[in-house]
């Protein structure tokens, strides 16, 4: 009896938390834009839209990458241009 109960409470939570759970971005690319965002002067608001711009121009530049590659394009140009 013990054993079912552990059993339906396991279940129960497993549920619950995948009903709360929000769908995740592919590993690595809110560490990209988190990184990118700190880097950029400015309100956030404003460091998002530029993220977005940039991200924009890339894609039409090199079409059919990943986000994450042009996350990483954007963060390689950026610290390219630090220099």
């Amino acid at each position: 009896m013990l054993g079912f109960v552990i059993a339906v409470a396991f279940v129960v939570l497993l549920l619950a938390l995948l009903a709360g759970a929000a769908p995740r971005r592919v590993s690595g690319e809110g560490a990209l834009e988190a990184r990118y965002l700190r880097r950029t002067p400015g309100p956030p608001a404003e460091a998002r839209a530029l993220l977005e711009r940039q991200l924009k121009r890339l894609a039409e530049q090199y079409p059919g990458k990943s986000r994450r590659w042009y996350l990483q394009r954007l963060l390689a140009e950026t610290e390219r241009a630090r220099r």
